[in-house]
């Protein structure tokens, strides 16, 4: 086939274009936005990570706080306990004297009381 005039095409397979076209390279922007705006990124992310720094420290040392807070607290529910031990031992001893005495005092308490009922 021939070359059409009309449309500058040459026929399919014979010789290589002779012209190629010239188009311009893409225009690219200013970069100075984009570099601004990964600055200013950089500068966010490293006061979010100084924060969760400060954070995870702070946490470190509430721990701390609760882990002596959580001995006092079993150390008083120990005293606590002991305390009880000891006041129903003695309560105990105190009753059991009281009902092997409770004959006399009933007797004494009667006694008193019709003295001065006379």
């Amino acid at each position: 086939m021939a070359a059409d005039d009309r449309s500058g095409r040459q026929s399919e397979g014979k010789d290589p274009p002779r012209e190629f076209p010239q188009t311009p390279p893409p225009e690219i922007g200013d970069w100075s936005w984009s570099l601004q705006m990964m600055m200013e990124i950089q500068k966010t992310v490293g006061a979010c990570s100084k924060a969760i720094e400060t954070l995870a420290s702070q946490a470190e040392k509430h721990e701390e706080k609760l882990d002596r807070l959580s001995r006092k607290v079993d150390r008083i529910s120990h005293q606590t306990y002991a305390a009880f031990v000891v006041l129903a031992i003695v309560g105990g001893v105190l009753a059991w004297i009281l009902n092997a005495a409770s004959d006399d005092i009933v007797a004494v308490v009667k006694e008193v009381l019709l003295q001065r009922a006379k």
